[in-house]
């Protein structure tokens, strides 16, 4: 798999960041924030190659989830 993303990372036309995955025996889970205020968690967190970036599925308050939405991890 290391290889597979290296290629993948070798031949794209963005440099993709190394991620920290969480080290542990329990799930990791983040906060998703929008603005100050606590809406949803999310974990699963994982690069994705096509898009040069870390992803995650979260859960969110369902008066937040319109497409378009901008909301941050923490």
């Amino acid at each position: 798999m290391a290889g597979l993303l290296t290629v993948l990372r070798d031949g794209a036309d963005h440099a993709l960041k190394a991620m920290e995955l969480p080290r542990g025996r329990t799930p990791v889970f983040d906060q998703v924030l929008l603005g100050d205020e606590a809406v949803g968690v999310s974990t699963g967190r994982t690069l994705s190659v096509s898009l040069g970036a870390t992803i995650s599925l979260c859960v969110i308050d369902p008066a937040h989830r319109a497409p378009g939405t901008e909301v941050r991890a923490r």
